[in-house]
């Protein structure tokens, strides 16, 4: 097998960006670009194509996927025997050399069968340097409503949140609505004492090339809660940011946007999972009371796992 360096527009023609996840293609890698020291996308091939990689050199931490996203992987257009997906991460390795190679794989909802083997290879690779953090996602398919998804504590607290007189309604992809959903998410990160990874620039670029939509909860004129949602993957959307305003949590806002958010794409019928990600600390160790929320409206638990090979 060989390993071929080739530039964004060849990446893009090999590997369609329906065939992956948003944070593989071309056209997010290159408006990332800034954000890692150099830019290279990799194509491994032997008799036939068999996978790509993108990968951003970064300071301290060596060549990466992703090198600006939740995750990355390898990009496969159709499915590869686990021999191959060791090859092509051996090539990757060798690529890397002394920097290091590190990948972060996306949860095995995505692809069961890649994650799998990609789990495998990369943990035999790096010497068992793996960090396994707890990811989450709800699954969709043949639900009827969201409700159905929740414990009986959120639907105790989904109940007093319906009676608050929330109204709940998704605004259009602009510039001036992006701003709206990103003060909320703001906010409540500051309350917290959390730093958002992403400016109001950075996501409203975002947002020319990751299909994306935008949710408010409001109790009269004031927003009460919102969420930042992508389209990564055909059926597959990513909740990026959500969270409520200081000051509403009482009315429980946020039992009721995570079951409007799941209702819509339930009536839509062009989502089968909802990726809600990790809940997480530092090193793996889980956020015990994310975890809990999570669980509590219907998420389920997956590992999403981060390798080191060295």
């Amino acid at each position: 097998m060989d390993l071929l360096e080739i530039d964004s527009k060849e990446f893009a023609d090999m590997f369609p960006a329906e065939n992956t996840h948003i944070y593989n293609t071309a056209a997010f890698a290159c408006l990332n670009r800034g954000r890692c020291g150099r830019l290279s996308f990799l194509a491994f091939r032997d008799s036939r194509l068999r996978g790509g990689l993108v990968l951003g050199l970064r300071e301290g931490d060596g060549w990466c996927s992703p090198f600006s996203a939740p995750f990355g992987g390898l990009v496969v257009n159709r499915g590869q025997r686990v021999n191959e997906i060791e090859g092509m991460y051996r090539l990757a390795a060798r690529f890397a050399g002394e920097r290091g190679l590190r990948v972060t794989l996306p949860p095995e909802f995505m692809d069961a069968d890649l994650y799998a083997k990609s789990v495998n290879v990369l943990t035999r690779l790096s010497g068992g340097r793996g960090v396994a953090e707890l990811s989450y996602h709800v699954d969709l398919r043949g639900l009827v409503s969201a409700e159905d998804l929740c414990n009986h504590a959120a639907l105790k607290n989904l109940r007093r949140a319906r009676t608050a007189g929330f109204i709940f309604e998704r605004l259009g992809t602009d510039a001036t609505n992006i701003a709206r959903i990103y003060d909320v998410i703001r906010q409540n990160r500051d309350s917290h004492g959390y730093v958002l990874r992403m400016s109001l620039e950075q996501v409203v670029e975002t947002s020319a090339v990751v299909p994306m939509e935008l949710f408010l909860l409001s109790l009269g004129e004031r927003p009460a809660a919102s969420a930042l949602v992508y389209r990564i993957a055909p059926r597959v959307v990513q909740v990026v940011y959500w969270g409520d305003m200081p000051g509403f949590s009482d009315l429980r806002p946020m039992n009721l946007l995570p079951v409007e958010i799941f209702n819509h794409y339930i009536s839509r019928g062009d989502v089968d999972f909802v990726d809600i990600g990790p809940a997480a600390l530092a090193g793996g160790t889980p956020n015990y009371g994310l975890c809990r929320f999570k669980e509590s409206i219907g998420c389920i638990p997956s590992v999403k796992w981060s390798f080191e090979v060295l």
